[in-house]
């Protein structure tokens, strides 16, 4: 699978494709090339035009959709001794820069009276913004923001552009068709315009519409490499200018779309991102160079099939008569972009690695969210059963969720398909397909599920016995109840009657304060809430109400969190019971204030477009609690802890604003009775299904808590060692300590881990990647890492151990300064030794020889393993391990001003002289926000703040100089004298200039995060758990400190220790922060560590090395450096372009290890 315009990941050559199947068929080995410059596949350090310039485009078959599928004809067509054929799927081969054509089919697919309306409302809107009056009115039909105000022409484009791609995204589907045809067909809507909003979905928002063309320019003009995000557009558009052309204009005579999207709207873009040598005549010289070199529509190639849709607008630039007998073009009608990529099955994943012939089917039934390959891994309880008893394990997606959309759309009218009994027949005919396919008519089935997957489980073995022999349905909620007051009972519960009894209090308080004008002053203050909250709004307070009410259910979920809930709430000292509950809500100690608008709740509820990537679904979901189920948390038991403030009226009325008039409380009521007299409530007709529940898991309260027969039985997990669906994951080092020096304290948590066994040979060694400051995958034990290819040459069980603090690995309910004490190098250690012992005994490898791998902080940990555990660890690879703990590390900066070179360096530290003196009056603050396009609140006058802007632009270069290309960059832009004084050639080479969007720099804002103590399931960013451990133990602080460093004074070592105190409390002073540091180098040697059989692999242009060990300890320590290397560069896989100092590296630490294992 050739990869295109976007990150490669490995669904692409799983069976949910097409080519998946297809290699499953033929025994082929499936395999999946990122294309450079996306996903991780960068050749350069940023994405500069200058940078761009290199961006282009066994027996082998090659594959590819869109851009790709060109990829795979020409590929097919220029190098035909590789591949013998290729499957070019929706491939627009002609490149064109007017692309008028595009906009031509989604045209005639919606047929010419809808077209018509159309053109209409486009003129319409043309009409309306040649007067101030028609501008007004403009905006009201389309609902936009009153900053819109006709006189931009490129706004009134990007505005139209966008309308547009609303409509070619419905005219993909023929039931979309037809529900954007009767729209604007119909009169009653309004004008065409009016109705053309509508099928646009510009009304029903609560929110106005911002179209700003800088808005969609910005993002083009960011040449940073975001690793994170995967944005690839930069890229993209690159291409287009340079290649492809590939520009859906209206330009086609009589466009329903008018004359609003000229092409040239799009030609000067290339100018405006790229640089003025992007011309519309550079444009078409480079199309039409395009076109001669592939052959445009009649490439000179064989034995290439061309797929297209026909209802998909590239087909108007792709191949759509056979060129030859083995040349095929195919039109599918009705079809879509790269519909017949994805594979001819439903929704399902499988796992079949442990599958024996005769073994069971065990079947995960997916519910309200995306289906996760990894929901039939070993990291699940049905995974390790499956692997026990030789199963056949697999996961299917719930309709309407993920990426298992029925329909074009989530209007009301269309969720009327979704329905837990359609699931059901779902599962059923899913089922009876599967055994047919796979020949598994005689095997029997066993189906699990969490939460509302636990009850389509026991309601799948009660509805369809003669498929499934038996259900686990975890916390399953099968009794319906549109109150749904038990469950805030249990919470209640679970906190204690003392601790529930102050939030009662501290929700009294609040009722109180909402009084009054100056009670509302007060609330504010109090829960630190926007200016904006003036208590007038019911559905806002109850909206506050219920947010804070989730947080402290949240916490309520495990041992610890009641702990310190109750710790809180109970401890008059912290103040009244309201101050205390914003404490425990973590409401204020942020220096942004809460925002809570109703509005913002119900808006995202309204939007019935699909979500592509497959994770929207609270539209759905609500859905079904306005349809079938009810579940509202509300407040209404007597005596609840959260008072009047949460009512269940709060929750029916949105099904009535989100769906529609007709969902009333009485037709939810109804509902609720059906849903309960269909499946039987709390007494189910059914055998053979367990019912595991967690004692602290509010949900718990609508679940069978009692066995119903011989065969049906009940579980209740009590504790804070499961909660909700706790028994669904499977049985890993759950009881690692959470103070392994303490044995006092006998309280543990969930540490997670991952195995790949699939080149593990008996007797042969493990391999353990430690986990550092970040979330650890599975990806770091594949054969893109350098530990991976080890792994498959040693016959190795390759294993990675995550981070206690880090991914999802938390041993505390929250990040409290209190509860960071248990985070530590030393705390870490010992859970790897005791993960060792206890993996050891699980898989009964005691026999085993252990080495262990870590890369940065890991490295460091690696290398301490091993001296701190040799009985365990055989040897180590530390990579680009800063071993040498130090407070003010100035020599980091030393490194990047080495590799830089004197002239360079020197120009950065002119600049940032330069920098110092503008900031010393009003009229060099003035000339320093022009010259770095700072926002205006930029004043100079906060030192913190200049401190933080001269450590972000420090950032930019020292990312840039861990290359050699970004070397090269940043020497060529601060040695060129003709791009102006040394401050402007640094903002152009920290990237400051070039946005349309000013620099905003408030220090406030770098501090804000890292005062968050709540744990975020969803957000990967672990910066104050790592500052926490700068604080306690490394120091780590590069700063400017350095005789004659390029960055002047702007980076005083102060700036990063006063953080210690100002996020983790008064008690971290820059004395305390020596002495830990002192501590950390006295225990493990810092330079000199006591240790035998370790690698040092260090980058010579990573700063890092500074404090790393840089020669050989002994005759079995060695340390490497890899000229021309960044950070941790050696872990990853051998390819065929490493540098000889790389090949070097690895040729060592793999004869290392060859000797650690004799």
């Amino acid at each position: 699978m050739i990869g295109g315009e976007s990150v490669a990941t490995a669904v692409w050559v799983s069976n949910v494709t097409y080519m998946g199947q297809m290699a499953k068929k033929y025994g082929a080995l499936a395999v999946v090339l990122e294309h450079r410059y996306y996903g991780k596949s960068m050749p350069t350090p940023d994405l500069s035009t200058q940078n761009l310039k290199y961006l282009s485009s066994n027996k082998w078959v090659v594959f590819g959709g869109s851009y790709a599928g060109n990829l795979a004809a020409w590929f097919r067509e220029k190098y035909p001794n590789i591949a013998v054929g290729a499957i070019a799927s929706s491939a627009p081969v002609r490149a064109a820069v007017d692309a008028m054509e595009y906009l031509g089919v989604t045209s005639e697919s919606l047929g010419k009276e809808c077209s018509e309306n159309i053109r209409k409302a486009s003129l319409e809107f043309e009409e309306l913004l040649k007067t101030p009056e028609g501008v007004i009115k403009l905006r009201k039909i389309l609902h936009l923001c009153d900053t819109f105000d006709g006189k931009n022409i490129n706004n009134n484009h990007y505005l139209a552009e966008q309308m547009m791609w609303t409509v070619v995204g419905k005219a993909t589907s023929d039931d979309s068709i037809k529900n954007v045809g009767k729209i604007m067909s119909d009169p009653s809507v309004g004008t065409p315009l009016e109705r053309y909003s509508k099928v646009t979905e510009m009304i029903g928002s609560s929110i106005c519409h911002d179209y700003h063309y800088s808005d969609r320019i910005a993002p083009l003009k960011n040449t940073t490499i975001d690793l994170v995000n995967f944005e690839m557009m930069r890229q993209w558009i690159y291409q287009t200018c340079t290649e492809f052309g590939y520009y859906q204009s209206s330009d086609l005579p009589n466009s329903p779309f008018g004359h609003n999207i000229p092409v040239e709207y799009f030609t000067q873009q290339c100018a405006q991102v790229y640089g003025p040598e992007f011309t519309p005549q550079s444009i078409q010289k480079a199309v039409d160079r395009t076109n001669v070199y592939y052959g445009a529509l009649k490439p000179n190639v064989t034995n290439v099939v061309l797929p297209n849709g026909s209802l998909d607008p590239w087909h108007s630039l792709g191949i759509l008569k056979d060129l030859n007998n083995s040349t095929i073009a195919v039109i599918i009608k009705g079809g879509r972009h790269c519909e017949d990529m994805y594979a001819s099955t439903t929704s399902d994943s499988e796992n079949d690695s442990n599958h024996k012939t005769g073994g069971p089917v065990f079947l995960m039934i997916g519910g309200e969210g995306m289906a996760f390959p990894a929901l039939v891994s070993n990291a699940t309880y049905m995974g390790e059963m499956a692997k026990k008893y030789g199963a056949l394990a697999v996961l299917l997606e719930h309709r309407y969720y993920g990426k298992s959309i029925p329909t074009p759309d989530l209007s009301t009218q269309n969720l009327k398909y979704l329905s837990s009994e359609m699931a059901l027949k779902d599962t059923q005919q899913f089922a009876l397909y599967l055994s047919k396919k796979l020949s598994l008519e005689g095997n029997k089935w066993v189906v699990f599920g969490g939460s509302y997957a636990g009850n389509l489980a026991a309601w799948f073995r009660e509805k369809y016995p003669s498929i499934a022999v038996g259900a686990i349905a975890s916390s399953a909620p099968v009794l319906a109840a549109v109150d749904n007051m038990g469950y805030l009972g249990v919470t209640s519960e679970s906190l204690g009657k003392k601790c529930s009894d102050n939030i009662r209090k501290a929700h009294i308080e609040m009722e109180e304060l909402l009084k009054t004008p100056e009670g509302v002053i007060k609330l504010r203050k109090t829960l630190h809430l926007c200016d904006n909250f003036d208590g007038k709004n019911v559905n806002n307070n109850h909206y506050l109400a219920e947010e804070m009410m989730f947080t402290t259910v949240g916490n309520a979920m495990s041992k610890t969190g009641v702990d310190m809930v109750r710790g809180i709430m109970n401890d008059t000292s912290v103040g009244t019971p309201l101050e205390r509950y914003a404490k425990a809500c973590d409401m204020s100690d942020s220096t942004i204030c809460h925002d809570f608008r109703y509005e913002d709740r119900i808006a995202p509820l309204k939007n019935t477009t699909r979500d592509p990537m497959g994770f929207q679904m609270m539209r759905q979901w609500t859905y079904q609690t306005c349809t079938e189920f009810g579940y509202y948390q509300s407040s209404d038991l007597p005596n609840s802890p959260f008072g009047h403030n949460i009512p269940v009226e709060y929750f029916t009325q949105q099904c009535a604003q989100v769906y529609g008039p007709e969902f009333t409380p009485q037709t939810i009521q109804e509902a609720v009775d059906r849903t309960n007299a269909y499946y039987g409530g709390l007494k189910p007709n059914v055998t053979n299904v367990m019912f595991p529940n967690g004692s602290l898991d509010p949900w718990h309260a609508l679940s069978v808590l009692k066995d119903l027969n011989n065969s049906t039985k009940t579980v209740m997990i009590s504790g804070g060692k499961y909660s909700h669906c706790g028994d669904i994951y499977a049985s890993t080092p759950s009881d690692s300590e959470i103070d392994h020096f303490n044995k006092q304290d006998n309280r543990t948590f969930k540490q997670r881990y991952y195995v790949d066994d699939s080149h593990h040979k008996i007797g042969g060694p493990v391999f353990l990647m430690i986990g550092g400051e970040g979330e650890a995958d599975t990806s770091r034990l594949s054969n893109a890492t350098y530990m991976g290819q080890m792994t498959k040459k040693y016959s190795a069980l390759a294993v990675v151990l995550e981070h206690r603090y880090y991914g999802k690995s938390m041993p505390t309910p929250d990040l409290s300064t209190q509860n960071l004490k248990y985070l530590s190098s030393e705390m870490a250690l010992k859970d790897t030794q005791q993960f060792a012992l206890y993996l050891m005994k699980k898989l009964s490898i005691g026999g085993s020889k252990w080495v262990v791998f870590g890369g940065s902080y890991a490295g460091n940990l690696a290398a301490w393993f091993r001296e701190k555990y040799p009985n365990i660890a055989v040897g180590a690879i530390a990579s680009s391990a800063p071993v040498r703990a130090a407070v003010d590390a100035m020599e980091y900066l030393g490194v990047t001003s080495e590799s830089l070179g004197k002239e360079c360096s020197e120009n950065i530290r002119k600049a940032s002289l330069e920098m110092e003196e503008l900031l010393k009056s009003s009229e060099g603050v003035i000339k320093l926000r022009k010259t770095l396009h700072l926002c205006d609140t930029f004043d100079g006058k906060n030192v913190n703040n200049n401190h933080y802007l001269a450590e972000q632009m420090m950032w930019t270069i020292v990312g840039n100089a861990m290359s050699k290309t970004g070397v090269d960059k940043i020497r060529g832009i601060m040695n060129d004298t003709l791009i102006g004084t040394p401050l402007e050639r640094y903002a152009k080479a920290s990237g400051m200039i070039g946005s349309s969007i000013c620099h905003d720099f408030h220090y406030e804002d770098r501090i804000a995060p890292l005062k968050k103590i709540t744990i975020d399931p969803t957000d990967w960013a672990f910066m104050r758990q790592w500052i926490y451990q700068t604080c306690t133990e490394f120091g780590y602080y590069q700063s400017s400190d350095l005789p004659y460093s390029p960055f002047g004074h702007s980076i005083p070592v102060e700036h990063y220790t006063q953080q210690c105190a100002q996020v983790y409390g008064p008690q971290f002073t820059p004395q305390s922060i020596q002495k830990a540091v002192d501590r950390t180098n006295a225990y493990y040697g810092a330079l000199k560590p006591n240790v035998t059989n370790v690698v040092f692999p260090n980058g010579s242009l990573d700063p890092w090395h500074s404090l790393g060990i840089l020669k050989d300890l002994n005759n079995s320590t060695k340390a490497v450096m890899i000229e021309g290397g960044g950070h941790c560069g050696d872990m990853w896989a051998s390819n065929p372009y490493d540098s000889e100092s790389v090949k070097s590296a690895h040729k060592l630490i793999d004869q290392q290890i060859g000797e650690y294992l004799k």
